[in-house]
Order: structure tokens, then C-alpha cells, then sequence
């Protein structure tokens, strides 16, 4: 129980913290409505020419880029007024730059602030006609570069790629370092996300060629290029397979960050944490993950960290996994599942944010088609309301702050008669407490172990792939799973990596709690092993996940050495040559073909033998390539739906009755065989319980 000096003190650091926030909200907004305020005077007595097309175009971005959160909408809405009136005055003098400048920064607005991707390609892609046929290549490139970025946005990573080379190449005819060098390191960024390392590496080092002869130390810009490029060029070196050269670049750009004094190095702490586990220099990795972690949960109320909180925790976590720490692993699991629970809301807000923008903005696109102009008088008028509202504001928190003085001493008051009222009913209440003690421990005990399973529950969904990547990465795919209990046994898991589709059905030993366990291990382990060792080939993945269970949880062929373990089925897919790759463990994998007008089922076997100790622990899996048609359907799975027991006499569905199932469901979409499988399992199963955990994974080629 808190004692009144505790709360004496809480009161009183919450007082200094109203009152520091109110002279800062008051201080911000004076300094952001002055800049605008600047531009406002010069506009009134600037002349109808050239200059007062770019006042206005100047005045829009400083209000686009004044992020005042109770204004957002508004501040958007008066940046795209202004440059309609920009649009009008350019048209009226035949300024041809000026209707090229409104186009790029319409564009960028509606991109950034309201989604409008498609709106914002056709008015760059207007704004590049135009200035190809007046030869204004500055604007150009600024347009392909806006391109670029909303194809990144939109996941064409290829089209990227070609509008920021066109961007550079009119870069480099303008001589513009700063933008030579951000086309480009985007030019690396973009060709290293697609797999292409070393093509990523060339750019990445020709950027940093072009830095090194240059003076940076003026240029805020330069220097942030120089930084990143320096941490970008580690992170590359590694991905070929060079972590010496990989640490090495990684580290210059944590002692340069340094040296600016900016906080960014605490990012390539977690680029070179990884670099340092693919090197097995585990207590190297230990070291900086921790130092990341520890400056990101300080910041913790920043929302931007939460992003480094729950990378850090994951990384920290699979690396305790791996040294045998588990008190440390769920710890840092814990600190995933709630840094992820923190950004799942922080995106729920700025998606109900961005949809009340998309209203706002088709509201006011329709009241602009009915009133074009928007009178200087009625701007004024706006401007006077907007101050009217700001010192309000100001004065309403000053009142909040004096009126709260008055509040917090009589909260004090009463806050130590209650201390005295709850001290006295303590006592009353001490003998009835002993008798129900023993009561509260057993229900408190109960409650300890269902919040354990619902909490373990949460962990294993926070390890899950998400299904937007799914969808990503497979969209003509279906994932069925279901659990016997809160937590499973069963785990699917996928990725992309070297540009390769990799997906698993994976069976642990047992169900519940215990086989929910196996499944975090086997989860790190595949993360270790493909994402950031970088293996690809299934049979491969699948000997390399069999030595680190073997050794992570100490089986050796004696009398009481464990031998627990994991069945799995895993593919790989190689799109540019239409080709799948196959290993199994126990579990195989079904393939659905049509020909002549029907369809016609093989299944590709296993290996018999587990993921975990055996007899045969030296023999290699069997990796099994296959040849796809476009049409195919291939289907991993575990064994719970075929053992399931139910029907008319409550048998075993049995596996050749799943295969028949399959085939009999060719012509539906991925998604209604999904629908179709679920059903008739639950018809099938009826009131009987469920034996075993289920999984079933399904993709066409």
C-alpha cells in the first residue's frame, strides 16, 4: 500500500508535468503559425507574376509539413487551396514551371496524406509530359522520384527501381550531389530487397565513393545519406555471406552517428546484433542487442520504438532460446507480445486516422467542383478564426493549470483520509481475510494457470506469420488451422528469402502447452536457419533444424535423454523457373494435376524419420524437385484431420478419405476449399472431442 509521502510526491511531479506541457504546447504553436504567418505578409504585397506562384507553393508545403494533430485535416485541406490557387495564377500567366510545381507537390500531398495513389501517378505522370516538352529537368527529376516511391508503397518493387534510375540519371546531368546520392542508396535499398546483393552493393558503394570526396558536414541531408549508406553496405557485405567487411561498415555507422550526436546507431545495433549471430558470436550479440533494447524501452512512450522493442525482444529471445537461457527467452517473448500489442493499436488508430482524411478529402473535392475560388478575404477570415481557436487553446490550458492547484490540495486532503479510513477498515477486515485465505489461494492458483495458457496462447499468435503476408507472399493459397487447445502442437510458418517462397506445416510432439513450447523452438530455429543464415534448399533446412533440436535439447542415446521432436513437410518455391522443391519429415506432400479433363492426385513421400534423435541420426532428407504446371494445387499437412475420430461409427476419417476429399474439390477457389475442409471436419467430428491439433495448408501453382 502506497503511503501518503509516496503520493504527495506522484502529486507533485505530476503538477511540474501539466505545467511544463502547457508552456510548451503554447511555445510550439506560436513558433509554427509565425513561419506561416512570414509568408503571409510577403504574399500581400507581392505582384500577379512568377514569384507570387512560388510564395504560394511555398506557403502549402510549410502547411502540409506543420503537423499540428488537432488540425492535421485542416492543414492538409488549406496546403491543397493554396496550390489550387497557385494552379489558377500559373494558367493565367502561361508560367509553365509554376503548373509543373503545383502538379509534383498536389501529387506528393494526396500520396502522403490520403492514400491516393492512383490520383497522384496520373498528375506526376501529366507533370512529367510537361516538362519533357519544356525541358525542365530538375522537375523531372523530382517527379520520377515521387514515382518511385508511391510504386515502393504499392510493393512494385521493379517499377521502383526504374523510376529512381530515371531519377538519377537526370541527377546526374543537373550535377546534384544530394540527389545523385539518394537515388542512389534507394536504387540499393530497392535491388537488395529483390535479391539482387551484389547489384545492391555496387550502388551502395558507388554512393558512398561519390560522399567521400565531398565536404557533408553543412548538409544535414549529405550527412543522414552517409550514415545510412555506411550501415546499408554492412548490411549488404553480410548478406553475400561477408560479415568481416558486414561488421566492419556497420560499425562505421554507429561511431559516425555518434559523433552528429544522433540516436540512429541504436538501429544498426540490431543490423549488427544479427551480423554477429550469423558469425556465432553470441556474447557479441548479446551485448548490442541488449544496448538497443535497453535505449529503446526508455523511449518506450515514443511509438516509433515500439517498432525497435519488438525487434530487439525477438532476436534476444531466439538467442537465449539458443544458449538454453528460457527464463530469459520468455522474457524477452513477453516484451514481443507486448511492444507488438502497442503497435497493432498505435495502426488500428492511424488507420481510422487516415479513413476520417479520405472522407475529409472527398468532402472537400466535391465542394471544390461546386466553389473554385477560395477569396483572399475569406483566407483572412480563416486566419483570424484559426488564432481566435489557438490562443483559446493556450488560455483554456492556463485556466486548467491554476484551476488544477485548487483541486490538487483538496485531492490531497482527502487522499489522506482515505489512507486513515482504509487503515482502519484493514483491521476490521484481517480476521474475515484469514478465513478466506486459503480460498483465494486455490481460486488465485486456478486463475495463475488459465492466464499462463491464454498468455501462451497470445505468444504463439504473436510468432504466427501474420496473414497479410500471406496473402503477400502466397495469394492463391488457404492456411486451415485448428488448435485441440488454447495452444498447439501443430505450427505453420513461411517466408521469403533470395527470391524463394518458402512455406511449412510443421507437427511437435504432443499438444496444449507442451507441444506450444516445441513450437516456439522450431519457429526459431527455421527464422535462424533461412532468414538469417540464408538457407533455401528444404532438405538442407531440414537436416540443419534436426542438429540444433538434437542439440538444443541435449538428446543423446541413453536411458532418460529426451526424444522429443517435430514431423514437417516443407516447400520451397523457385517462381523464375516454375519450379517446387520438397522434403519431408513423416510428413508428404499431396499434388493435384489435371489431365485430359480430369484431375489426377500423386503424393510425393517423406523420409521416415523425425525432425529430433533416431537411429539413423546421419542419414540426409531427400530434397525432390518438381516440374509445375500453372494450375497445379499441392497440399502439406499434419495428421490430425485424417485421424480424427467421428461419423456414423465414429471412426477414423483416414487419409486416403482425405485424399479423396481433396480431389473432389479441384474446381473451387483456394478459399472455399478452405471453407469446404472445415466443414467437413466439424461435421464429421460432431459432438465427439477433437484428438489431435489440425493443419492443412493448400497453394496453386
Amino acid at each position: 500500500m502506497k503511503t501518503s509521502k509516496q503520493y504527495t510526491i506522484y502529486n507533485r511531479q505530476f503538477f511540474w508535468l501539466l505545467l511544463v506541457y502547457c508552456l510548451l504546447f503554447t511555445g510550439y504553436c506560436t513558433a509554427q503559425q509565425s513561419k506561416i504567418d512570414s509568408l503571409q505578409n510577403l504574399l500581400k504585397t507581392a505582384k500577379e507574376d512568377t514569384n507570387k506562384v512560388n510564395l504560394m507553393i511555398s506557403l502549402a508545403e510549410q502547411y502540409f509539413h506543420t503537423y499540428s494533430y488537432a488540425d492535421r485535416n485542416i492543414n492538409a485541406e488549406t496546403a491543397l487551396a493554396w496550390l489550387n490557387k497557385s494552379k489558377t495564377l500559373s494558367l493565367n500567366l502561361s508560367f509553365h514551371r509554376g503548373e509543373v510545381s503545383y502538379l509534383i507537390q498536389y501529387a506528393w500531398i494526396i500520396s502522403r496524406e490520403y492514400k491516393q495513389y492512383k490520383n497522384a501517378l496520373e498528375l506526376l505522370l501529366t507533370a512529367l509530359d510537361i516538362s519533357d516538352k519544356y525541358g525542365f529537368i530538375d522537375l523531372k527529376a523530382k517527379a520520377n522520384h515521387h514515382i518511385g516511391f508511391i510504386y515502393y508503397e504499392l510493393h512494385q518493387t521493379q517499377k521502383a527501381i526504374e523510376y529512381y534510375q530515371k531519377a538519377y540519371e537526370q541527377y546526374l546531368i543537373l550535377k546534384d550531389t544530394v540527389g545523385i546520392t539518394d537515388e542512389l542508396k534507394n536504387n540499393a535499398d530497392m535491388n537488395f530487397e529483390l535479391g539482387n546483393k551484389k547489384s545492391a552493393l555496387e550502388k551502395g558503394l558507388a554512393c558512398l565513393e561519390i560522399l567521400k570526396h565531398i565536404d557533408i558536414n553543412k548538409n544535414k541531408t549529405l550527412q543522414r545519406t552517409y550514415e545510412i549508406e555506411l550501415g546499408n553496405i554492412g548490411t549488404y557485405y553480410a548478406g553475400i555471406g561477408d560479415f568481416k567487411n558486414g561488421e566492419q561498415y556497420i560499425l562505421r555507422s554507429i561511431n559516425y552517428n555518434k559523433a552528429i550526436k544522433t540516436t540512429d546507431y541504436y538501429f544498426w545495433l540490431i543490423e549488427l546484433g544479427k551480423v554477429y549471430m550469423s558469425m556465432q558470436k553470441y556474447d557479441d550479440a548479446e551485448k548490442v542487442f541488449l544496448e538497443s533494447f535497453h535505449y529503446a524501452d526508455s523511449v518506450r512512450n515514443n511509438g516509433y520504438w515500439y517498432d525497435e522493442i519488438a525487434s530487439t525482444s525477438s532476436r534476444l529471445s531466439n538467442l537465449y532460446l539458443r544458449k538454453g537461457d528460457y527464463k530469459n527467452a520468455h522474457r524477452f517473448l513477453s516484451e514481443m507480445v507486448i511492444a507488438k500489442d502497442s503497435i497493432n493499436a498505435r495502426e488500428k488508430r492511424n488507420n481510422l486516422h487516415e479513413t476520417e482524411l479520405q472522407f475529409y478529402f472527398n468532402k472537400k473535392e466535391q465542394e471544390a467542383s461546386i466553389k473554385e475560388k477560395f477569396t483572399e478575404s475569406e483566407h483572412q477570415a480563416e486566419i483570424k478564426r484559426r488564432n481566435i481557436i489557438l490562443w483559446s487553446v493556450a488560455g483554456g490550458f492556463l485556466l486548467v493549470f491554476v484551476f488544477s492547484v485548487f483541486i490538487f490540495r483538496s485531492y490531497r486532503q482527502k487522499q489522506k483520509a482515505n489512507i486513515i479510513i482504509t487503515q482502519q477498515k484493514e483491521e476490521v477486515e484481517r480476521e474475515k481475510a484469514e478465513i478466506e485465505k486459503q480460498k483465494e489461494i486455490i481460486a488465485e492458483k486456478n486463475k495463475d494457470i488459465t492466464d499462463s495458457i491464454n498468455y501462451a496462447k497470445r505468444i504463439q499468435e504473436a510468432i504466427l506469420p501474420a496473414k497479410e503476408i500471406k496473402y503477400r507472399i502466397f495469394p492463391d493459397a488457404f492456411v486451415l488451422f485448428q488448435p485441440k487447445d488454447v495452444v498447439s502442437g501443430d505450427f505453420y510458418w513461411f517466408t521469403e528469402k533470395n527470391g524463394k517462397r518458402i512455406i511449412a506445416a510443421v507437427d511437435c510432439t504432443g499438444h496444449g502447452v507442451p507441444g506450444a513450447f516445441m513450437s516456439m523452438i522450431g519457429n526459431a530455429f527455421l527464422n535462424e536457419i533461412v532468414n538469417q543464415r540464408g538457407i533455401t534448399q528444404p532438405s538442407e533446412i531440414l537436416s540443419e533444424l534436426r542438429h540444433n533440436i538434437i542439440h538444443s535439447l541435449k538428446q543423446k542415446d541413453k536411458e532418460g535423454g529426451t526424444q522429443d521432436g517435430m514431423d514437417i513437410a516443407l516447400l520451397s518455391f523457385d517462381d523464375e523457373n516454375n519450379i517446387a522443391e520438397f522434403a519431408g519429415a513423416h510428413n508428404p506432400l499431396l499434388m493435384c494435376r489435371k489431365e485430359n479433363g480430369s484431375y489426377k492426385m500423386d503424393e510425393i513421400p517423406a523420409d521416415k524419420r523425425p525432425i529430433g534423435y533416431y537411429i539413423g541420426k546421419g542419414l540426409p532428407f531427400t530434397n525432390q524437385k518438381i516440374n509445375l504446371h500453372k494450375g497445379d494445387t499441392l497440399y502439406i499437412f499434419t495428421d490430425g484431420y485424417a485421424d480424427q475420430f467421428g461419423g456414423p461409427k465414429g471412426k477414423k476419417f483416414k487419409y486416403k478419405q482425405f485424399q479423396e476429399l481433396l480431389l473432389s474439390i479441384q474446381n473451387e477457389p483456394m478459399l472455399k476449399q478452405e471453407a469446404i475442409l472445415l466443414d467437413t471436419f466439424n461435421k464429421w467430428k460432431g459432438n465427439l472431442e477433437q484428438v489431435d491439433d489440425v493443419l492443412v495448408i493448400g497453394i496453386r501453382a
